[in-house]
């Protein structure tokens, strides 16, 4: 069966070179699938992401000092950078497609970087019956990173692989040098290109 994380992955190959897993390896292994299936969230969240978890708390790791870390900590400027990106927020006609945008100047202005747009497309993409999430953050003159998110059995990294990116099946990006107009098209035209799988 599909990774549902990197830590899943980083698991394995742990295992395969005989590297014994101590705390702190344990603490970032959790960490990252965690982070990978948004709390266990992501419907492509397996037995074995449970299972890897499960060993790493026995370990010694303590889920909440992890989740706390994640989730619980915003500085004010990240908070006023969440408040610009939902500014942005747009949904498609048939409600399926979300879309939000960061850009350098809400950084600048807010006093964050782009580490601080990481978890905003849950926002987008936890709206009733919105499928998939786009979360677009500018990094150069007509240059960005798009993020996407999909619920239930719909396949970014498909979409994604068109422009060079990857992922997996709901969670994937990919970087493109473009104007935003010009992008939000390309964005809005998945809509109709992305099928369930």
């Amino acid at each position: 069966a599909a990774a549902c994380s990197t830590g899943e992955i980083v698991y394995d190959m742990l295992k395969l070179l005989g590297i014994e897993i101590d705390y702190s390896i344990a603490v970032a292994m959790y960490t990252g699938i965690v982070a990978d299936t948004a709390s266990f969230r992501f419907p492509n969240t397996n037995e074995r992401a449970f299972d890897i978890s499960s060993e790493m708390i026995k370990t010694g790791v303590k889920p909440f000092d992890v989740s706390d870390y994640l989730f619980g900590d915003y500085r004010i400027g990240r908070l006023k950078l969440l408040n610009h990106t939902l500014d942005s927020l747009e949904i498609s006609p048939d409600g399926h497609v979300s879309m939000m945008v960061v850009t350098k100047d809400m950084l600048r202005e807010t006093g964050t970087g782009p580490e601080d747009s990481k978890g905003l497309i849950s926002y987008a993409l936890h709206i009733k019956d919105v499928e998939v999430a786009a979360l677009i953050r500018e990094e150069g003159p007509c240059f960005y990173h798009v993020s996407l998110r999909s619920n239930n059995h719909y396949d970014v990294a498909a979409f994604s692989l068109k422009f060079g990116g990857g992922g997996h099946k709901n969670a994937a990006g990919f970087q493109i040098q473009t104007t935003l107009p010009k992008l939000k098209a390309i964005l809005w035209d998945m809509a109709t290109q992305i099928t369930p799988v």
